[in-house]
């Protein structure tokens, strides 16, 4: 794997005004962020002015939104929203298991059945355009709120608030649904539509925008969205808000996980989980009862957070069974014709597909879609690799249905269209691999305290927004010992050491050029520096 700079480092300027530079060019960013304006969203009017009529006419509303973590934040948001504003509410999260993805004929049938003359889709309903004409065939308006790609049509409904409906240039791209249902609360708190071009000081409810900041943050970490712009924004304020929040069902999930101030990396390998399981395991309405838990229903939380940690338990049992599987299957199917993208089918759970593909893609190098059979249909998810738009090239096949974005996509499978679905996939065009990125090539000399603590405001890092890494020349390995996992030891270049850890395995006495992220670790008592080196070459 080839390396390359993120730009060219001048040895005569500052390393940490250079990065910083380079990351955010007016430094006001940095500190200040962008503040998010709800008026460039398509459709936001246009949705605000209807479920305002939907509250002085006393309709019933249906909010259908997706099963994952995002999907389900978004949906609970919703709700609190139309709660507090008098509406006669109630959620439909289709099972993944039996109703599949997205805006299905379910989401119509559970609205004639409660009534509801309006359902407002979080999180899906962008492709399902047959859906929609079903529910205004039955006299049903629909609103959606996405931020999936748009298909070759586009839904007939009183609004579609996605920002890709519009180009960047005047709205930002890369909102979680769950951020898209924060700025119409927003823009359901002003007097008029358009008179406030951005979010006010001081919202409607200050309680509920504490908890929809929080939330939004929880979302655009676990559907990784990039970390850039107005998502920054949403984590360095929803991260704050999370620390210090006094939402009853908050509170308690953080002293059940002792996360007293979550970051991004608590959110993403512990909170994030327990969020996204539920939906996984077929019980999607676990989550979006558990946020919309009435202040006084301590023992509904407290049943809310044991059920999503059983559930994620049975998620990982799920997948510790299914991954050497699929690894092995893949590893077969690579040795017979070496294909683009890999079609891997097997008897698996279907709520785990989206986890297995991604691990093969960043194990095998490429993308990947995972597929299990449901009656005469195989149903999966796919992850990509090397920065191939996995969504565009199943846009030039009839094969299969699908949706999501370039790097994950959801989709369904005729069982007599499967052979020809493998063919076109096994010969889509070969995205060249990637460089990985660094910031500066330095001896061991130029990395110290001082540097990482000028770095740590770049945080929170994510995609678009990583650590800071450097490439060394001429490091010796003095101690290494590898388990299953990882590698960790010493290493020296100069006279400076320092400890490391690696998903590759170095060996004792190797000379080697080594990519690496310096992350400060605490231990007893003491702060030190400890590389994590990502890839290594010989010298």
């Amino acid at each position: 794997m080839t390396w390359g700079p993120r730009f060219e480092h001048d040895e005569t300027r500052d390393l940490a005004d250079q990065i910083i530079h380079h990351r955010f060019p007016n430094t006001r960013d940095m500190d200040d962020p962008l503040s998010l304006s709800w008026a460039a969203l398509p459709g936001i009017g246009r949705a605000v002015k209807r479920v305002r009529e939907a509250a002085r006419h006393k309709e019933r509303v249906l909010v259908v939104g997706d099963a994952d973590a995002d999907g389900t934040i978004a949906t609970a948001m919703m709700v609190l929203i139309l709660r507090n504003l008098g509406i006669e509410t109630s959620f439909f999260v289709p099972n993944r298991l039996t109703d599949g993805y997205g805006f299905g004929i379910e989401g119509v049938s559970e609205a004639k059945r409660v009534g509801a003359t309006l359902i407002i889709t979080v999180d899906c309903g962008t492709t399902n355009v047959e859906t929609v004409q079903m529910a205004k065939d039955s006299g049903i308006c629909t609103i959606v709120f996405d931020h999936h790609n748009l298909g070759a049509k586009r839904p007939v409904v009183h609004a579609l608030v996605n920002p890709k409906v519009t180009k960047a240039e005047t709205c930002f791209q890369d909102y979680v649904s769950a951020s898209l249902v924060m700025l119409f609360f927003y823009a359901l708190g002003a007097n008029k539509i358009g008179d406030i071009k951005a979010i006010p000081g001081d919202a409607v409810n200050e309680e509920m925008a504490k908890l929809f900041w929080a939330l939004s943050s929880i979302a655009t970490v676990t559907d990784v969205a990039t970390v850039l712009e107005e998502n920054r924004a949403i984590l360095l304020r929803g991260f704050t808000e999370l620390a210090v929040t006094k939402n009853p069902a908050l509170k308690i999930l953080k002293d059940v996980l002792k996360i007293p101030r979550p970051n991004y990396h608590d959110i993403g390998w512990s909170i994030g989980p327990l969020f996204n399981a539920p939906g996984r395991m077929g019980h999607p309405d676990t989550v979006v009862k558990f946020l919309t838990a009435v202040k006084k229903d301590g023992v509904g939380i407290t049943t809310g957070i044991t059920d999503m940690e059983t559930y994620n338990r049975r998620r990982k049992e799920r997948q510790r069974r299914a991954l050497p599987e699929a690894r092995q299957a893949a590893m077969a199917i690579i040795g017979r014709s070496d294909p683009s993208v890999l079609v891997v089918c097997g008897d698996w759970h279907l709520g785990i597909l989206g986890i297995v593909a991604g691990r093969l893609a960043d194990e095998l190098k490429r993308p990947a879609i995972v597929l299990a059979k449901k009656g005469e249909e195989w149903r999966g998810s796919g992850r990509s690799h090397g920065g191939l738009d996995l969504h565009k090239v199943l846009e030039d096949t009839n094969l299969c249905k699908f949706g999501g974005h370039s790097a994950a996509v959801g989709c369904t499978v005729r069982v007599d269209a499967l052979e020809g679905f493998v063919g076109f996939l096994g010969g889509a065009p070969v995205a060249p691999e990637p460089p990985i990125y660094y910031d500066a090539e330095v001896p061991f000399s130029e990395i110290h305290s001082g540097l990482l603590s000028r770095l740590t405001p770049l945080a929170p890092h994510g995609p678009g927004n990583p650590w800071p890494s450097f490439v060394t020349r001429g490091v010796k390995v003095i101690q290494a010992s590898s388990t299953h996992y990882n590698c960790n030891g010493l290493l020296i270049q100069g006279d400076r050491p320092f400890r490391f850890e690696s998903r590759h395995s170095l060996k004792p006495k190797d000379v080697c050029d080594i990519l690496y992220i310096p992350r400060f670790i605490d231990a007893h008592s003491r702060r030190s520096i400890l590389l994590e080196v990502l890839d290594f070459q010989p010298s």
